[in-house]
């Protein structure tokens, strides 16, 4: 279920380092790493937090909708810290 987005993260993201910040793989593998890193790690904790939840008692069910819920409240971070014309200052 997550391919896609591997691909997605493995073919758009260098060719977008390249286009916009005008930087080749051999100057941008240190940005390609750390957000490979995140991402690893990242899906690695959601996976145990999902698993630990349900050895406490937690239906799948509730599982899934505490999660849709967390990701729902990070949406509004990104109008805030984005390149470009947005709603508060650019973090990037």
């Amino acid at each position: 279920m997550t391919d896609p987005v591997w691909w997605f993260f493995l073919i758009w993201l260098p060719d977008f380092f390249r286009e916009t910040r005008q930087l080749d793989i051999k100057h941008s593998w240190k940005h390609l790493v750390t957000i490979y890193t995140i991402v690893t790690v990242l899906s690695i904790f959601g996976g145990w937090v999902t698993g630990f939840m349900n050895q406490r008692g937690l239906e799948r069910d509730a599982v899934a909708e505490v999660g849709h819920v967390h990701l729902c409240a990070l949406c509004p971070a990104d109008l805030f810290c984005s390149p470009g014309p947005a709603i508060g200052p650019p973090c990037c």
